[in-house]
């Protein structure tokens, strides 16, 4: 079945390039405009499906997407079986091509985020020192500030327990990379297994309080970032509240986990790396080694 959506989309694709025939004294073919309609069935909107995930695949890649040369690999796959030997290179070659291809961009990643994670630190330097001086605003020995919102009434967690809070986080540029408000759910954690910025703040919330936090790098996700959003050295703010200290072992669904995505129910456990966030679902205040 696949071989004939490809076959589908390499004819469209024939047809979209709109080029003439330099062999031949012809008019250009009129260039076909593919919309929502002319997906009528299963087989149209496979073609489409295909299609999509290869150039979505190739700009990741950052590959130069060659009509000719294209079109020559896919034919000579949906003929593998049949016909081997027209394959311009062997499984081998293809490969070690792509192995290198991935080691360039590796390269290129590494160097982009170093010269991110200086442009970031700046920033966030500039923010913090000035933010620093703005009414209502609290520093601590840390670097970490925070504004009082809400003063809560009730006892303030330790380092070794779980609450439950809700919260909002965004960069310094306004950009929100995270929400327990927009999923409807509070997240539940340990409090010596988030960002460093959290801890701190957490201990020193009477649980009904909201505080507005201003997180420096080192005491958030320094310069690895996490997920899609948060580069490297950013500052982040956090708009918090402390809803309960909560007893038992479970971290619940959505919980600012160690992994830096919301973690299914498991036993709290020592700390572990923290990974990028999907791009689904930014970076949550994970725990900072």
């Amino acid at each position: 079945m696949y071989k004939v959506i490809v076959a589908s989309a390499v004819t469209l694709l024939l047809v979209a390039c709109n080029k003439p025939c330099p062999e031949c004294k012809q008019e250009e073919p009129q260039k076909v405009e593919v919309t929502k309609k002319e997906l009528k069935d299963l087989n149209d909107k496979l073609n489409y499906s295909v299609g999509y995930d290869v150039g979505r695949s190739a700009a990741r890649n950052q590959m130069e997407l060659k009509d000719e040369i294209f079109l020559k690999g896919v034919k000579d796959g949906m003929n593998d079986e049949e016909n081997p030997e027209a394959a311009l290179m062997d499984d081998k070659e293809r490969i070690e091509t792509k192995r290198e291809h991935s080691k360039i961009r590796r390269e290129e990643e590494r160097k982009q985020r170093e010269v991110e994670a200086v442009e970031n630190k700046k920033k966030a330097d500039a923010f913090m020192a000035e933010n620093k001086s703005k009414e209502g605003v609290i520093t601590t020995e840390t670097g970490l500030q925070y504004i009082i919102e809400k003063e809560g009434d009730g006892p303030k967690p330790a380092m070794e327990d779980r609450v439950s809070v809700h919260y909002k986080g965004t960069l310094i540029d306004g950009t929100e990379f995270d929400s327990s408000y927009k999923r409807n759910r509070p997240a539940t954690f340990p409090v010596g297994r988030v960002v460093k910025g959290w801890t701190e703040a957490l201990q020193l919330m009477p649980v009904g309080s909201k505080w507005k936090l201003f997180i420096p790098p080192d005491l958030g996700y320094g310069e690895r970032g996490a997920g899609s959003k948060i580069g490297p050295n950013s500052a982040l703010i956090f708009e918090i509240e402390l809803l309960e200290i909560i007893s038992g072992e479970e971290t619940a669904p959505g919980a600012p986990a160690a992994s830096g995505k919301p973690a299914p129910p498991k036993p709290a456990a020592k700390k572990s790396p923290v990974a990028p966030a999907p791009a689904a679902a930014a970076a949550q205040p994970a725990a900072a080694e």
